[in-house]
Order: C-alpha cells, then sequence, then structure tokens
C-alpha cells in the first residue's frame, strides 16, 4: 500500500510539469505567429564597377583560359612584371605551380650514370630544402621602406674602431646557417665567441696578472685581447650567458687574495717589476753609499736603467737591448768608455 500511493503521488507530479510545459509551448507559438506578418523591405540594387566586373568573370569567353578539369598552371599565366610580393609574400613550403622557374632536383631511380634530374612537380626534395622566395630583393625593399620610420641613423662617430671600443668594449659573435637537414638549426649556430680587451676591466697589476694566469690561451698579449667560446650548451642563448658567467667570475675570482699570495717572491712574478726587484734595491745601495742621488742627471739615468732592464728582462735579450744596458750603466756609474787607439788596434790586428 505504501509503495502504490508514493507511485500515485510521482504521476500527480509529472502531470503538473507537462502541463507547464504544454503552457509555456503555446505562448512561444502565440508569439511567433504574431511575428509572422512583418512590413515588406526591397532589396537594394548593387552597384556594380568596373573592378567587380573584372573579379567576377562568369562568361567562357571573358576569360583568358578556359575552364576545365586541367586548367592552365598559375606559372604559365603570370606577367613578367607582376608583383612578386604579393604572390609569395610570407615563408611557405615550394609550390611548383606557383614557381615560374623550371627548377629540378633529385635523382631518378634509374642505375645508369647519365640521368637527368626529376622535374619540380612531384618533387619531395625540393620541399625538404628552406627556400627565400619571400627574401626576394622587392620584398626587402619594401620592409625596410616600412620599418625605416622607425629606425635612426648610424653614428657617424662609432665608424672610427677606437670610439667604437671605448663606447662597446664587449663584443659577442655568432653565426647564421642555411643547410638541408633534418633540423632546421644548424648545430655550429649554438657557439658563442666573447671578446673583450683585458684593459677595459680596470684590474690592478695583481689582478691582472692572476687573470692572465686563469685565462691560459684564451688571453692574446699583443693584442691585450680575451676570448671566450662557449659551445656546451644546446642553444644559442644559453651559450651567450655562459659565456658572460665565465667572464663574470674570472674578474672576481681575480680580485681575491689568498693567504699564500703574501709569500709571494720576485721569481714568481709574471714579468718583471721594477719595485719588488732586487736590481733596485742594489742600484739604491750603491747611489746611498756614493752619495750621487741628488744629482738631477743620475736621477734621469735611473729612470733609463729602470726602462732598459724592464725591457730586458720582459721582452727577452737582443743585441740592441744588451747595447743600450752597457751605454746606460756606463752613464749612471760614470765610467768612461773604453777606447782603443789606432797603435793598438795594429798591433792587435798583427797578432
Amino acid at each position: 500500500m505504501r509503495l502504490t500511493r508514493e507511485t500515485v503521488a510521482m504521476c500527480k507530479g509529472c502531470s503538473i510539469i507537462n502541463g507547464q510545459l504544454f503552457n509555456l509551448q503555446s505562448m512561444s507559438i502565440v508569439q511567433s505567429r504574431s511575428n509572422m506578418f512583418r512590413a515588406f523591405e526591397p532589396k537594394k540594387e548593387r552597384i556594380v564597377t568596373e573592378k567587380s566586373k573584372q573579379k567576377f568573370i562568369k562568361k567562357p569567353e571573358e576569360r583568358d583560359y578556359e575552364m576545365t578539369l586541367h586548367p592552365q598552371p598559375r606559372e604559365e599565366r603570370m606577367p613578367v612584371d607582376q608583383d612578386w610580393t604579393a604572390v609569395w609574400p610570407t615563408a611557405q613550403v615550394f609550390k611548383p605551380s606557383v614557381v615560374p622557374l623550371p627548377l629540378r632536383a633529385g635523382r631518378s631511380s634509374g642505375k645508369s650514370i647519365s640521368y637527368v634530374p626529376l622535374s619540380k612537380y612531384a618533387n619531395v626534395e625540393l620541399l625538404k630544402i628552406n627556400n627565400f622566395l619571400h627574401l626576394t630583393p622587392p620584398a626587402i625593399e619594401k620592409h625596410c621602406s616600412a620599418i625605416k620610420k622607425f629606425m635612426t641613423k648610424f653614428p657617424q662617430e662609432l665608424k672610427n674602431q677606437d670610439v667604437k671600443n671605448a663606447f662597446f668594449p664587449l663584443e659577442i659573435t655568432t653565426s647564421d646557417f642555411c643547410f638541408s637537414g633534418p633540423a632546421v638549426r644548424h648545430p655550429d649556430s649554438r657557439i658563442c665567441t666573447l671578446k673583450i680587451k683585458l684593459s677595459n676591466l680596470h684590474l690592478d697589476e695583481r689582478a691582472r696578472n692572476k687573470m692572465i694566469l686563469l685565462l691560459e690561451k684564451r688571453y692574446d698579449a699583443e693584442t691585450d685581447q680575451i676570448t671566450i667560446v662557449t659551445d656546451r650548451c644546446p642553444t644559442r642563448k644559453q651559450n651567450r650567458d655562459y659565456a658572460l658567467y665565465l667572464l663574470t667570475v674570472l674578474f672576481h675570482e681575480s680580485q681575491k687574495v689568498q693567504p699564500f699570495e703574501d709569500s709571494k717572491t720576485e721569481h714568481d712574478d709574471e714579468k718583471f717589476i721594477w719595485d719588488r726587484s732586487e736590481v733596485k734595491q742594489s742600484l739604491e745601495n750603491y747611489l746611498e753609499k756614493y752619495d750621487v742621488s741628488h744629482n738631477p742627471e743620475e736621477n734621469e739615468n735611473i729612470d733609463k736603467f729602470e726602462q732598459v732592464v724592464t725591457k730586458l728582462v720582459n721582452e727577452g735579450e737582443t743585441k740592441e737591448s744588451l747595447d743600450e744596458l752597457k751605454n746606460v750603466s756606463v752613464s749612471l756609474l760614470g765610467l768612461k768608455p773604453f777606447e782603443l787607439n789606432v797603435e793598438c788596434e795594429k798591433t792587435v790586428a798583427e797578432n
């Protein structure tokens, strides 16, 4: 009895819902019938111009070609003076029916040695190659004229190499390649070469010598230039950031002073330093002993002696440097140059 009462109640609820849906449907029908009769609005006449006539040609006799199942290719219908940038505006895959060039590529399946490359139609080899038909000289000229208003003139002062190095000391060189391969990115395009002069880092003498030791073969003493090449990362941006990171680490590491560097002697220096040399100490002892430091001429000779000795030790011994050292030493010590008389020279020659 309980189940029967619940079933009757559900049936009554369903009948109420169905009645409401029927009322809504009848109201929508009445509303749609009320909108059936509207005022008549005649269509506006279409204005036909010459351009629209040229665009919509329906008569076969007015066409330049026949409408058949095998129409004439577009490359044969192209005029000579057409706008190529409108035909090939962006980078896209090679289309043989659009390019009016007798291109051939690939190799036929025959085993003969004298073969003719396949034509451009249904040629897969031409689809593999990256074409630059969208970057023809007229297209580049249009692009340049469009962005010209956003550009500024190149500063004439930067054509001078010295001014350029002063304002832009850091130089990063990369290379772009175009080749036929499984990927568009060439493996060598990720390589970055960083160049900067060591003098532009403004290091003191100790830090400069330490930087040269850390760089090893990456430093050129003749041009005073640092060259860092990075190629371990997969992308160019990562290699560029890694090169800048290496330069930053080398800069800060060269400025650190380790405890063992305080015990550094003259023989541990990378080059001859006059202020730390035993030659300077010996010369000062000699001048103090004979009391010749107050003479201005002697001071000039000391400066010349310093320059000659520094050049001799750093650049190596040559005949000219040894002769120059001899002359400066003789003038500094106040010695007379040794000269032979004519008679003595004859006696030496006879013997």
